[in-house]
């Protein structure tokens, strides 16, 4: 199972009020809030880790990421802290989130409560 990015994290990154988080066949789906209950909107996770690294550079953060020697990838945020995973995406959402919750990002607009899950 994919590690997913916090809703507050990724209700800046993506600058929409996110209610749930979940991963769907591979992607990254959240549920907006005043939307009805079974419409969400699903992301490639790697367009969406990529669409991370926007957000921290605007927040004035450098993250890259490279694949680790023994099968594993490695996100960090450049002169700050490293972050491993088995997945380059899961690696740079950590980061992400390590940004949003040790600094004051300028790109965080939405700060919802809800709920993180996981589907089979």
């Amino acid at each position: 199972m994919m590690e997913l990015p916090k809703i507050e994290t990724l209700s800046a990154v993506l600058n929409l009020p996110i209610v749930e988080v979940f991963e769907l066949n591979g992607e990254v789906c959240v549920r907006i809030s005043g939307e009805p209950s079974s419409v969400h909107r699903c992301h490639n996770r790697y367009e969406l880790a990529h669409k991370c690294k926007e957000w921290a550079y605007k927040n004035k953060f450098s993250i890259s990421s490279a694949k680790t020697l023994h099968d594993g990838w490695i996100a960090e945020i450049t002169g700050q802290v490293m972050f491993k995973a088995s997945t380059e995406p899961e690696a740079v959402f950590k980061a992400c989130d390590w940004i949003f919750d040790n600094t004051k990002p300028t790109e965080a607009t939405f700060k919802p409560k809800g709920v993180v899950r996981k589907l089979f």
